[in-house]
């Protein structure tokens, strides 16, 4: 690509997706996504257990050479396995980011998160407006009741009644899944209809698939709406397994210089990594939205500020004060009323232990319901320096019960450096 584009986009996650559509709509056909995942048409996430295992990113630096074919153990999965000191995390690559793979969760932090280290442009009464139209894009609604008896989800009423038990409030949540266009008259389970976007989806199947991929497209993932808008209303180019290798500023012959302040615009390297190709190439932007992911970007920033030199100006403070999603999971073993947790979307219900109604920001607990479809057990035995031995699996006996969310990150800030 020789020709100046309006932006480019690195990473298609939440940020990404959004900064796509929305400069897209602006400069129609001269927006540019980059994402190093996969494209991921209905029905085309790995359920068995040998496509499962092979479900992992891992693309070793060295194999990524212009003109060299893919190792024996390359693979492009969704599910990328980062391991820091005092701190793991689960990365996805695909096309939609970490929306192919969490639990549809639509949330509204409470006020107090916000405290005096925030800067006013982004602080609650800032973002109320930007909050109610992502909810309305990606379709967040509670899960639909009516004289069904499919849509009974037993997990969720024996949530409610414990949490009723322990004196507690519990309440359904908004989770972005697709029950239909119509909030009010559901779509039969398992019929289909293009959602407002033209996207074709399928009306949620109860099968508790959604952490793996949703091979119905019932999840209201981003490449269904705010990537579907950005592609075929506005005219953006996405192109997937392109993985972005360092940005440069270019000076006023278009040259690259490491001293440019950007003013015109930047060169953006990557390596394609489809079967075949194995070539790197560049695009010129006029601006660059680096929306890889909270350690997708932090790790392309430093490469460029500190191997390959080409963006000098990066904050010293870049990688600190880091912090993780607050998240714990529990299980229940061996209970003596029926869970049943493969069926219904993994989570419909909330009980607050004081996240919204303490001045300090508390917990919020979920049921969860099965990680791995059909699955008694899966190994996956990759590199042990970055995939060590990852064992997941639920039974009828042994049911994910709670994922607390603790939103003060004052105790759990961590550098990545």
């Amino acid at each position: 690509m020789s020709e100046m584009k309006e932006a480019a986009i690195i990473g298609s996650g939440f940020g990404g997706s959004i900064s796509a559509c929305r400069l897209a709509k602006k400069w129609p056909g001269e927006v540019v996504v980059l994402e190093r995942g996969k494209r991921y048409p209905m029905g085309s996430f790995p359920r068995t257990p040998h496509d499962f295992a092979r479900n992992f990113w891992n693309v070793p630096k060295e194999d990524r050479k212009a003109g060299m074919g893919a190792s024996a153990d390359e693979t492009h999965g969704l599910f990328d396995l980062r391991n820091y000191k005092g701190i793991d995390a689960v990365l996805c690559a695909g096309l939609g980011g970490g929306s192919l793979i969490y639990a549809n969760v639509y949330m509204e932090p409470p006020e107090a998160v916000f405290d005096e280290r925030w800067p006013a442009s982004v602080k609650k009464p800032a973002l109320a407006p930007y909050y109610r139209v992502a909810k309305e894009v990606l379709g967040a609604r509670p899960i639909p009741r009516n004289q069904d008896p499919r849509r009974t989800i037993t997990r969720t009423e024996l949530f409610a009644s414990v949490a009723k038990e322990m004196g507690k409030k519990s309440e359904l949540v908004d989770i972005n899944v697709f029950f239909g266009k119509d909030f009010n008259d559901p779509l039969a389970i398992g019929h289909q209809d293009k959602n407002r976007y033209g996207a074709v989806q399928t009306s949620c199947v109860y099968c508790a698939e959604c952490d793996i991929g949703c091979n119905t497209q019932s999840k209201n993932t981003l490449d269904l709406n705010y990537l579907f808008a950005a592609e075929h209303r506005y005219g953006a180019q996405i192109l997937t397994e392109h993985l972005v290798e360092k940005i440069v500023p270019v000076n006023a012959d278009h040259e690259d210089d490491p001293s440019a302040d950007g003013a015109f615009g930047y060169r953006v390297y990557y390596d394609d990594l489809r079967p075949g190709s194995r070539a790197s190439g560049s695009l010129l932007a006029k601006r660059v939205v680096v929306s890889a992911g909270a350690l997708g970007s932090t790790e392309l920033l430093f490469q460029c500020r500190d191997i390959h030199k080409t963006l000098p100006r990066v904050s010293t403070r870049l990688g600190q004060r880091f912090s993780g999603n607050g998240d714990f999971l529990s299980f229940v073993i061996n209970g003596k009323r029926e869970v049943n947790p493969n069926y219904g979307p993994v989570i419909t219900q909330r009980i607050d232990y004081g996240l919204f109604t303490n001045p300090t920001p508390g917990t919020l607990v979920h049921h969860g319901g099965r990680f791995i479809p059909r699955l008694h057990r899966l190994v996956y035995r990759g590199d042990q320096t970055r995939h060590p031995e990852v064992r997941v699996g639920a039974t009828r006996d042994q049911a994910p019960l709670g994922m607390g969310e603790g939103l003060d990150h004052r105790q759990r800030g961590r550098g990545l450096q």
